[in-house]
């Protein structure tokens, strides 16, 4: 599984648990609203508008994750 599917998947269950509904209504919520879960640099994940990406200096891919990668492509 790739990290970006894990980071979905997390996100669509955690919704889903709260509003007592199913992970692919959650799914359909999330593609109706447009928005993606967003990894903070404190690792807390957040559900935001894919548009917020335009904001680097708030929203950039700076989370642990994201470091991780950096680091694995590093290496090779």
């Amino acid at each position: 599984m790739k990290i970006r599917d894990f980071h979905y998947n997390v996100a669509w269950n955690a919704f889903a648990k709260k509003y007592k509904i199913t992970p692919e209504q959650a799914k359909d919520i999330f593609g109706l609203l447009d928005h993606a879960p967003h990894e903070a640099e404190n690792g807390i994940m957040q559900l935001v508008p894919n548009s917020i990406h335009n904001f680097k200096n708030l929203y950039g891919h700076n989370g642990l994750v994201s470091k991780r990668m950096a680091e694995l492509r590093a290496l090779q």
